[in-house]
């Protein structure tokens, strides 16, 4: 559909910096009014990518999850575990919401925590065993992070504050 929501929102966006805010009086109001252009920012970067980015992270996180297999023998009951709660989470298909694709990232994230917490929890796991099946999760749980982080769009802290020249 054009416009694109994203295109919506840059006129909204346009609209606020060109007519609105240079007319607020008082540094609070610009302040709170440069505040909202940001936000809506942050929103037009995620209407844009944050589809293609959880899916992609969905896809890591079953990748990891689909590598249990072997896992030292105090680990089997939860492994065991986590497959039953895998199996729980349908995959989603290529065309869906950024909400479904939302809960499935939530879900799996959940059932990597739940891994996460059985392997420190095990007493007869050895460190170095330990390391070895938790680092990619830790390794993708940071990418994870990294992505959402590119979803926040840059603080111009002069259009918070204005100029400190002046």
């Amino acid at each position: 559909m054009r416009p694109t929501s994203a295109q919506i929102l840059r006129g909204v966006v346009a609209n606020l910096e060109e007519l609105i805010v240079p007319q607020l009086e008082g540094p609070h109001a610009q302040s709170a009014g440069a505040n909202v252009v940001m936000l809506l920012e942050h929103v037009i970067l995620r209407l844009e990518s944050e589809g293609e980015a959880l899916a992609a992270d969905n896809g890591e996180k079953r990748a990891l999850l689909g590598l249990l297999g072997d896992v030292p023998a105090p680990l089997e009951g939860a492994a065991r575990e986590v497959t039953r709660r895998l199996a729980g989470i349908p995959e989603n298909g290529p065309y869906v919401s950024v909400d479904a694709l939302t809960d499935e990232n939530e879900r799996l994230k959940s059932v990597l925590d739940g891994w996460l917490s059985a392997v420190h929890a095990a007493s007869d796991v050895d460190e170095a065993e330990s390391s070895r099946l938790c680092a990619p999760i830790r390794t993708q749980l940071r990418a994870q992070v990294d992505r959402e982080a590119a979803f926040v769009a840059p603080i111009a802290l002069e259009r918070i504050f204005g100029n400190e020249d002046g």
